[in-house]
């Protein structure tokens, strides 16, 4: 590895997750950077985690390991955040993988635009056993004139605003500024949920923002910890709203999360799910929204308007 000052520090929070950790490592090499290092944390393992990444980092000497006692991964993220050295900071989830040439993209483009807080690429949802789930950017309808232009890395235009309505972006693809995540305080290691979604929006609202609309990673998804997750994160969603934002601009993507979050805390009661639509119909004129809410009402033989 080069002696040249580090240019990026990557994140790798891991508890228990042994088998996986050799790729994400393969994967932080397949960048073939130069001016690097990786912070492993092992929060709390207990199969072995520790001791084979002690015998790694004696042959790599980029390799950081940092060992805590299962304070979660906003806590662990914070703690390699504190530690690390590199004027910019990648994170990768242990189960995820980049794609090659991921980081050294980045890595230009805040060279090129270094008023950026943060930037962040398009990724693939993969299922335990590799099926292939679509890409994030195609499931939200608000990021379809985002997609024209091709694959090029740019600024988001009102990135706090879209943001907030939108849940784009993978842990796994950010990579910010160092000294914008110290002046944002990191992870909020309060929130049991969408810690990560917290952070990029407070960043999004103290800076610019570049994306892009490329496929640069895959994200490992189990559908039973994302079912087990929707409750807490929907808490963690009305927490954000409840919170004064002035910075967002516009209304309407905060009406269209608003919207979205009561259809979502109603899901299973029908006649909240009426109300609950019928409260969104009053928060924004999203057409497959007031749709449903007659469809609703129809079905409690509710008066229509």
């Amino acid at each position: 590895m080069s002696t040249q000052p580090i240019q990026v520090s990557i994140v790798i929070p891991t508890r228990d997750c042994l088998e996986q950790l050799p790729g994400a490592l393969d994967s932080v090499l397949a960048q073939q950077l130069d001016a690097f290092e990786v912070l492993v944390v092992d929060d709390g393992s207990e199969d072995g985690t520790w001791d084979w990444l002690c015998a790694y980092a004696r042959r790599a000497r980029w390799l950081h390991p940092i060992r805590l006692g299962g304070l979660g991964a906003a806590r662990a993220r914070n703690h390699a955040i504190a530690a690390a050295r590199g004027a910019l900071i990648a994170f990768l989830d242990v189960g995820d993988r980049w794609y090659p040439g991921k980081l050294a993209a980045q890595l230009a483009l805040h060279r090129r635009d270094p008023e950026l807080v943060m930037s962040f690429t398009n990724y693939r949802h993969v299922g335990a056993d590799g099926e292939d789930h679509g890409d994030c950017f195609s499931l939200w309808p608000g990021l379809r004139r985002l997609l024209e232009g091709g694959d090029s890395f740019r600024r988001l235009s009102h990135p706090a605003a879209l943001l907030f309505a939108e849940n784009l972006v993978g842990t796994s693809t950010v990579v910010a500024r160092g000294d914008a995540l110290q002046n944002a305080k990191g992870f909020d290691g309060g929130l049991h949920s969408a810690e990560e979604r917290d952070l990029w929006l407070r960043l999004a609202s103290a800076g610019a923002v570049g994306f892009s609309p490329r496929v640069y990673c895959d994200d490992e998804r189990h559908a039973e910890a994302e079912t087990s997750r929707t409750e807490a994160r929907l808490a963690v969603l009305a927490r954000i709203i409840r919170r004064d934002r002035p910075e967002l601009g516009t209304a309407y993507p905060v009406a269209l999360r608003r919207a979205r979050l009561l259809i979502g805390e109603a899901e299973g009661h029908p006649a909240r799910v009426c109300a609950s639509r019928l409260l969104a119909r009053s928060l924004t004129p999203q057409r497959r929204i007031l749709r449903a809410a007659r469809t609703d009402g129809r079905l409690l033989r509710a008066p229509r308007d």
